[in-house]
């Protein structure tokens, strides 16, 4: 579970480089290579995790829809 907590703290960093108005997903923050090699269950709750974050943080973030997937999408919103 630390693994996710510093993917957590990775993906929230990653934020601070998008641009205002930019839309994505969590899995778009990492490297393909690198997100096939995180196990299943640590990527279904990274995702919760950051939908928590968002929600109940003051960040730039809004949820926005859902993809075909059913991986939340999110929106840069500076202002």
């Amino acid at each position: 579970m630390a693994n996710v907590k510093k993917l957590l703290t990775r993906a929230i960093t990653k934020i601070g480089h998008m641009s205002n108005g930019e839309e994505f997903i969590v899995k778009e923050l990492f490297e393909e290579d690198e997100w096939s090699q995180i196990p299943i269950v640590d990527r279904l709750s990274l995702g919760s995790r950051f939908l928590r974050h968002v929600r109940t943080s003051r960040s730039n973030l809004e949820p926005t829809d859902k993809t075909s997937a059913g991986q939340q999408r999110y929106k840069v919103n500076r202002g």
